[in-house]
């Protein structure tokens, strides 16, 4: 029987790697397999198995940890002294011969007698669990670590909550000292009780937490809400709920989740929504100022551009002057000498009238009308001309006109200015090249070229030429150019030549806006095109494209405006 029991042990010990022991209460004597001592570093052969012997402490006593030696031979001695009766189980530290320490499981029960009673012998195995130990120490080291952590979150709450296996119940089994610095409870106080957490919610808030949990576990999707909670203290703060539920293997759904305060940021997102209205409104009111004061600057330059017309007509007048004065000034002398002499004929015929003084005042008399009818048809052609280009100037009446014709008049109005300088005026326009247009637009579109070369192209003393060429470019396209021999524009100012203001002769004779009612003529009510072509020192060059017929005016917009 013993050798079968014995052949038995070394099976298994042999299979389970574990180390079997044997408790002799008679002889105090404790048998040990060899993988006892092996597991501990320990050569079996230097521990000879002899019966008999009280060798307790010397193959297992005097190998505890002093920390646990009292207890585990205590705990051995008492359950001996019980009777061996049911099972015994210990967990002690045994020292390796590496000096390290092996945690040991030792269980052990008392095996039955030939009476069926106890004999007192006790068989019992001893399994390393050091790796379980230490696996048991990393993981509660790491609870702690995340206790530590979660406890000590900022504005933060982590918890779990068990839901149960039908979703219906709220128990707290784990929530972080965040419940405190968050809510104003106890982690135990919430634990023991979660409604007070639910509680605090504001009543619209609850009904929304509610509808999303009962979502949440029906189909085991994680949410995210923003609540409102009212603390004991009666203040509100915003928290933001983070969680996602699992089936765990008893069949419970828990939440795992975590709170953040986020009463903070509520209250800088609020501010900056104020901020925006604010600033929204201040928007829309200097919007409105902008407005007005665009509407304003708009009337200004229309002013602006109508007192620059108004000095085209100035100039037109004044060339009207220039021009009449002399032949109106010669037929006021013609007739005053034709005065004199009908004066002396009254008194020949009174003293004695001869042939001779008849005849030469016939003649004088023919001679003064002839002179007096070709001042006075001039003058008249001259007032046909200037009334002709007065009405275009004073309006944008839409009309067909000769652009030859029409260049010959600006000519002669502006024919007093350029004698005022050395520079000649040079027009190669075809005859018959008909437009179906605005005269008056286009005709102080070509003056102010004009005089603008005429401020700005040449130095002082310098004699220069001023070319206007016209031809067709197509059938329905007459390109105009307006040329000189000048000096040129520099570079970085031909982008701005078109804009309102900008002139170099500022306090000179220069407004600024001759080139900009250019642009804003031919681009708008004559509907074609300008370009600048420009070279230090070579002169300028400005091509003008127009529509043989112009556009038609849109809807509301005046033949008449400035």
């Amino acid at each position: 029987m013993n050798s079968e029991l014995e052949r038995l042990q070394n099976i298994l010990a042999q299979v389970s790697n574990t180390g079997v022991w044997e408790w002799e209460p008679n002889t105090q004597h404790l048998w040990a397999s060899p993988e006892y001592f092996t597991m501990l570093g320990q050569r079996p052969e230097d521990f000879p198995d002899t019966q008999g012997s009280h060798n307790l402490h010397a193959i297992w006593v005097q190998w505890l940890h002093p920390q646990d030696r009292e207890r585990a031979s205590a705990d051995f001695a008492q359950y001996l002294a019980a009777g061996a009766q049911g099972m015994y189980e210990n967990e002690f530290r045994m020292r390796h011969a590496d000096g390290s320490w092996v945690w040991i499981w030792s269980r052990g029960m008392a095996l039955p007698g030939a009476q069926g009673q106890g004999s007192g012998r006790v068989v019992g195995t001893h399994i390393n669990i050091t790796s379980l130990k230490q696996a048991q120490s990393h993981l509660h080291e790491s609870q702690q670590r995340l206790q530590r952590i979660s406890d000590n979150l900022p504005d933060a709450m982590v918890f779990q909550m068990d839901c149960g296996i039908d979703g219906q119940q709220r128990v707290l089994t784990y929530i972080s000292q965040g419940v405190q610095r968050m809510h104003q409870l106890s982690a135990h106080a919430v634990q023991q009780d979660a409604r007070l957490l639910y509680q605090q919610l504001l009543p619209e808030d609850a009904r929304r937490l509610q509808a999303i949990e009962h979502e949440c576990l029906t189909h085991l999707t994680p949410f995210k809400l923003e609540v409102r909670s009212r603390l004991p203290d009666g203040s509100v703060r915003w928290f933001r709920v983070v969680s996602s539920p699992r089936r765990l293997a008893n069949g419970h759904i828990v939440f795992d989740g975590i709170e953040f305060d986020i009463t903070e940021r509520k209250l800088y997102e609020q501010e900056i929504h104020t901020l925006n209205t604010e600033l929204e409104q201040r928007v829309q009111e200097r919007t409105a100022q902008l407005q007005a004061t665009l509407e304003r600057l708009q009337q200004t330059q229309e002013g602006l551009l109508q007192s620059e017309k108004l000095a085209s007509l100035g100039a037109l007048v004044a060339g009207v002057a220039h021009e009449l004065s002399t032949p109106i000034g010669n037929a006021v002398t013609v007739a005053s000498t034709l005065q004199h002499a009908q004066q002396r004929l009254q008194q020949q015929v009174a003293s004695g009238l001869t042939r001779t003084a008849l005849a030469q005042y016939l003649a004088d008399a023919q001679e003064g009308s002839a002179i007096i009818e070709r001042n006075l048809h001039r003058a008249a052609q001259l007032l046909g001309s200037f009334k002709q280009l007065a009405v275009d100037q004073a309006s944008s009446q839409r009309r067909r006109f000769d652009l030859h014709e029409l260049m010959q008049e600006i000519a002669l109005t502006m024919r007093p200015a350029i004698r005022r300088t050395a520079h000649q005026l040079h027009c190669t326009i075809p005859p018959q090249l008909e437009l179906e247009s605005y005269p008056g637009p286009l005709g102080q579109v070509l003056m102010n070229l004009i005089a603008n070369a005429l401020t700005h192209a040449f130095a002082a003393g310098v004699a220069g030429n001023i070319w206007v060429q016209a031809w067709l470019c197509d059938d329905d396209c007459v390109r105009l150019v307006v040329s000189d021999d000048g000096c040129g524009i520099p570079a970085n100012q031909q982008k701005r030549v078109f804009d309102p203001f900008f002139t170099t002769k500022l306090g000179q004779g220069g407004s600024g806006l001759g080139l900009h009612i250019v642009y804003t003529l031919v681009t708008g009510l004559l509907g074609g095109r300008i370009a600048l072509e420009s070279y230090c020192g070579q002169g300028s060059r400005f091509t003008l494209e127009l529509p043989l017929c112009a556009p038609m005016p849109s809807a509301g917009t005046a033949q008449d405006a400035p």
